[in-house]
Order: structure tokens, then sequence, then C-alpha cells
């Protein structure tokens, strides 16, 4: 048989022995080698705080994503870390490791994900934060927009349209501008019509989108861009 040996230190040993021929003594050779150790990281808690753009709902729910920019290898380096923040709009996060973090604001349907982040548009790069100073803290600016119009059937000249209600609405980035271009199509959870036809799709970070509106057999659709923390009426 053969035997394999290890002991913390020292080199891993194996030997060839005979079953039945007797007790086997084996030595490791040299002096037992200091084991490395990994000291702890650096930590402090992140206190934050979101504000969300006049008029849109307050940020109960959201979620604030940190992921690290160094590689996930490194050992004793920062970990991903996520915040779900209160009504008031504060967030923390304790123990956060010291490091360079991309920072993401996801809203509550797109919690433990990384899309859409409503703190950048589509052709920018994600906020970046370097934890680790005397006083840590972050202030989080939302600069996401907001879709909404009356869904109403089509009517002709002088006969006033009727609202539709249950209407289907959704939007997809523009898979032809920015940095969205060739990617993935990215489908926004839609939202349906009320009574009166008033429909309203929120948390979307600003940039050029397509917009669906679907009623029964119908079917209408539209390019619309949307700037930093505004609403915008589609016209469909």
């Amino acid at each position: 048989v053969v035997l394999s040996l290890m002991a913390r230190g020292y080199d891993a040993i194996e030997r060839k022995t005979l079953v039945g021929s007797g007790p086997v003594e084996i030595r490791f050779e040299g002096e037992r080698q200091a084991v490395p150790t990994i000291e702890d990281p650096l930590v402090a808690d992140l206190l934050g705080a979101v504000e969300m753009p006049a008029g849109q709902r307050a940020p109960e729910d959201y979620e604030v994503y940190l992921q690290p920019t160094s590689a996930p290898d490194l050992l004793g380096g920062p970990i991903p870390r996520r915040a779900r923040v209160s009504s008031n709009g504060s967030f923390q996060v304790p123990q956060l490791i010291h490091g360079l973090y991309e920072v993401r604001l996801l809203p509550p349907y797109a919690a433990g994900g990384s899309w859409p982040d409503l703190l950048t548009g589509s052709d920018e790069a994600p906020t970046t934060y370097e934890h680790g100073t005397l006083f840590p803290g972050m202030r989080l600016v939302a600069r996401s927009g907001e879709l909404a119009g009356i869904a109403q059937s089509r009517a002709p000249i002088g006969i006033d349209p009727l609202p539709l209600e249950g209407a289907l609405v959704r939007a997809e980035p523009d898979l032809n501008s920015g940095v969205e271009a060739n990617a993935r199509p990215r489908v926004h959870p839609a939202v349906t019509s009320d009574a009166e036809g008033r429909w309203l799709l929120r948390d979307l970070p600003p940039g050029r989108y397509r917009v669906f509106l679907t009623a029964g057999g119908e079917g209408r659709e539209t390019f619309v861009t949307i700037p930093a923390g505004t609403r915008v009426d589609p016209g469909l």
C-alpha cells in the first residue's frame, strides 16, 4: 500500500509499505515551517442615504449593491455587499471592508440582481466609491425617469376616443444606442392601464427606449428618450 501523510508546516510524504510487516515509523524531515497568516481586513460601517428625483416615490425597499473592483480571489479583499433602503432613504452596511466599489441602486423588483442601475444612464460607467475614509458615508442621487400616459382607442376625426382599461405597456432599452448596442434584450416589468386608461412605468434609467402598448388585437410602439429625473409621455 502507499501511505500519504500531511501535516501543517511540512511537505507532504508518501511511503510504500507491506501490509502485515509490522509497525511503520515515518518522520517528517526538516524544521517546521511557519504557517502563513492572513491579517484581518480593515473594516468600518458605511452609513448612506438615497435621494430620489422630485415627484417620484420614496426609495423604500430599494437595494444598494456594492461590487468590489478588485479580483474576487484577493485574500482579505472586499466582497460584494447589499443593503436595503428604508422609507426615509437611509441605509447601512456594517463592517464593510475598505476598498474600491462599484455602486448600483436597484428598484425593489430587481433586488439581488445587478440591473437596472438607477444611478447612471445606459451609456455611462457605474458609480464608484472608495471606502476607508475617516468618516465613511455615502449620498446617492437617483437619476431614474418614468414613462406615463393614457391608453385610448383609435377613433375617427370628430369622435372622442375611449379609454382602454387593461392595456399592456412595456419598455426595453434601445439596443441600437449607447452601451446597450448589440446587447441581449432587457425588458422592464410591464404595467396595465386602469379604468381611465392611465398607466405608469417607474424606475427607468435615463436613456432611449422602445415602448410597446398592446390592447386586444391592437399593438402600437414608439421610441422615446427619457432624460434623468423626468416623466415622459410617449404618446401611445
